[in-house]
């Protein structure tokens, strides 16, 4: 089924309210502001899904919102903080964008979405994803190697007056 896009030609409708989303990011694409000009500049257009959204142009498919950097890697740009929220950690030598791309494109991260003066949602900010709990088992048998034991390998209460279970 190919979605049928809402074409809208009144007011911009924000793809996405104000606010911090569990995301993906699923391209990085260059393009060129004042192009044939001595003041041409390539930047990056990053594009995320947002998690669990319905794109309001494209019913039944995520939204998708962008937003845009420099290709500086210093570091305080735009471009190497979100790397690194993506990455995980810092990257500390050179690499082709479109190493870039295949190494980042599919990772989670969290977006914060803003709208822009002309009335749409752009990415402001990517963090690093929450990193993922541990499940129930892992934490039990921890728990459990953790726990201190009697001289018959009994597993010993640390205060036997404490009427709580845990």
């Amino acid at each position: 089924m190919t979605a049928d896009p809402i074409l809208n030609f009144g007011k911009p409708v924000p793809k996405a309210d104000p606010g911090t989303y569990p995301a993906k990011l699923v391209g990085i694409q260059t393009f060129i502001v004042d192009e044939g000009t001595p003041d041409a500049k390539t930047l990056l257009q990053w594009e995320f899904t947002l998690d669990g959204t319905d794109d309001p142009e494209m019913p039944g498919y995520e939204t998708i919102v962008t937003g845009a950097s420099s290709t500086a890697t210093g570091k305080r740009s735009k471009m190497r903080a979100w790397v690194t929220a993506l990455y995980g950690r810092e990257m500390d030598s050179a690499v082709t964008l479109s190493l870039l791309r295949d190494t980042l494109v599919g990772r989670p991260c969290m977006v914060a979405v803003v709208i822009n003066e002309n009335g749409y949602s752009r990415v402001d900010n990517v963090i690093a994803a929450p990193v993922r709990p541990a499940n129930a088992k892992v934490l039990a048998t921890v728990a459990a190697q953790a726990a201190p034991t009697g001289e018959d390998g009994e597993e010993q209460d640390e205060s036997p007056n404490d009427p709580l279970p845990f």
